[in-house]
């Protein structure tokens, strides 16, 4: 159907939760079938770009990082819903810029999505 509509991107958005349930591992499952979407994508003549981070509406957060403060209740009224495991929480989340813990896992992730990925014929772009 996406062929078929002329487009010929197709961006994904990686669920750090489904992708990284612990911090020192990565799903294997979520990516095999990361693959497999790739190999489709490639068979229809579609390329795939990535994109991972705040989507519309909540905050995504692996529930792994949760258990940061949140912000006080004056500044509140920016704040959007955060959703871990599927569900949305009452708990902030530990700054995944600054917190080691959440450095070290983003660089595992990027490592080993982009190493099984680079040579890929249908990876358009790594956003």
């Amino acid at each position: 159907m996406i062929k078929e509509s002329v487009m010929t991107v197709v961006r994904l958005f990686l669920l750090w939760d489904d992708f990284q349930p612990a911090p020192d591992s990565v799903n294997k499952i979520a990516l095999a079938n990361l693959i497999k979407v790739a190999d489709i994508a490639a068979e229809h003549g579609l390329d795939v770009t990535f994109f991972t981070g705040h989507m519309s509406g909540p905050d995504w957060s692996p529930r792994w990082l949760l258990g940061g403060d949140l912000p006080p209740k004056a500044h509140r009224h920016w704040l959007r819903d955060v959703v871990s495991e599927g569900r949305k929480t009452d708990k902030g989340y530990r700054n995944m810029f600054h917190d080691e813990m959440a450095l070290n896992a983003t660089r595992l992730l990027l490592k080993t999505v982009i190493g099984t990925l680079k040579d890929h014929p249908a990876i358009w772009m790594w956003w």
